[in-house]
């Protein structure tokens, strides 16, 4: 899986979509997610879930093993 900072993106030129539909995931990012809706004419539309506060109020569990980041880079 993939993490991305606003829930999805596009690539290859719009033909392929990352969605990623965990914000804040395992409280470590602070990603939007995101549910993606296809009509009857290939229109893609998206529902945006930002990230909550509960990073910030130090909810995130400090027991955790630290998440792999992307290309060595970890986006906060």
């Amino acid at each position: 899986h993939q993490v991305v900072e606003d829930g999805y993106e596009f690539f290859a030129k719009r033909q392929l979509v990352t969605l990623f539909s965990a914000p804040n995931y395992c409280g470590e990012f602070d990603n939007a997610g995101a549910m993606m809706s296809v009509d009857e004419t290939l229109m893609c539309s998206f529902q945006i879930l930002k990230p909550s506060d509960k990073k910030r109020l130090g909810m995130a569990n400090p027991n955790r093993p630290s998440t792999p980041t992307r290309n060595g880079i970890k986006k906060m």
